[in-house]
């Protein structure tokens, strides 16, 4: 349990001198570059969480289809149907909403080409989809990976190493 993969530090740029051919867009206009690259991390995030939650309702699936309880398996309980429906549901609106998105930024990428404008110059037209996408991922992924830790009950809390399994 917890956030293992992101290694996020702290990275001071003092007195740094970039050579003119280095610079990235206009000088004094860095900010346009930045917001652009967290509108696509924000993207990446949101279809990291997708790939994550269905990752978790498969694990989730399979448990209680072979988890057996009171001779029946625990999918054949109808609290266990409405909690992996809900989970599908959720999943299903966040792969929606990403999956527009991307197809969005895929037809900015060809009017960018066609009308010879620069694609990055478009992608601040995208920063609120993928604000949205990364909130509602991000919450839909809380939600399934707790119920899927519910229905796994007491095994949903057990940690094994990697060179375990």
């Amino acid at each position: 349990m917890g956030l293992k993969g992101s290694s996020t530090t702290s990275l001071i740029l003092g007195d740094v001198k970039v050579p003119v051919e280095n610079v990235l867009g206009e000088i004094g206009k860095g900010h346009s570059i930045a917001f652009n690259i967290l509108n696509i991390g924000r993207h990446k995030i949101s279809a990291s969480c997708l790939g994550s939650a269905k990752n978790a309702l498969n694990l989730a699936v399979d448990y209680v289809t072979e988890r057996k309880q009171f001779n029946r398996p625990l999918s054949r309980f109808s609290l266990i149907k409405e909690k992996t429906a809900n989970m599908a549901v959720k999943i299903f609106a966040a792969e929606s909403m990403i999956y527009r998105t991307a197809g969005e930024f895929e037809k900015g990428a060809e009017f960018s080409k066609e009308n010879e404008v620069e694609f990055s110059k478009l992608l601040k037209n995208y920063a609120e989809e993928c604000s949205v996408n990364k909130v509602f991922a991000s919450e839909m992924l809380d939600y399934v990976v707790d119920e899927a830790l519910q229905m796994h009950g007491g095994y949903g809390y057990v940690s094994r190493r990697l060179n375990e399994r």
